[in-house]
């Protein structure tokens, strides 16, 4: 470990991390995920990811896989994605307290749709906080 502005234990930083992760949404098929990886340093979680989207159906998008759970709300802005299909305006995804998925919001937090997402592909980061 490392001591930042001390030399007493509560200063001793001895939780660093880095990863992969899987990325799922079965309202989309994921034809190509190019990395997913993540950094977890003591309780924050710093993850990215960058996927491609074959066919979508109907439902709002939920990507599930995140490597810790989050503890409070939070909000991770922008989505980048290229679609065919739909014009997307302000994409971000939303985590809930107590979960390890990504809600795709739009506008005034609508759901964004798998169909949305058809033939693209969907590059996005954050970080959030766990317990």
């Amino acid at each position: 470990g490392i001591y930042l502005g001390g030399t007493g234990s509560a200063n001793k930083l001895d939780d660093y991390e880095e990863g992969t992760w899987t990325p799922a949404c079965s309202q989309v098929t994921i034809s190509a995920i190019d990395h997913a990886k993540y950094t977890k340093i003591g309780r924050m979680v710093n993850w990215s990811f960058y996927f491609n989207c074959s066919s979508g159906n109907s439902s709002p998008i939920i990507v599930t896989g995140l490597p810790f759970t989050n503890q409070h709300y939070c909000t991770q802005s922008p989505i980048n994605s290229a679609s065919g299909n739909a014009i997307i305006y302000n994409p971000h995804f939303r985590i809930p307290p107590s979960s390890s998925s990504l809600y795709a919001l739009k506008n005034n937090d609508t759901s964004i749709v798998g169909n949305e997402l058809d033939g693209s592909h969907v590059i996005a980061s954050g970080t959030y906080m766990i317990a």
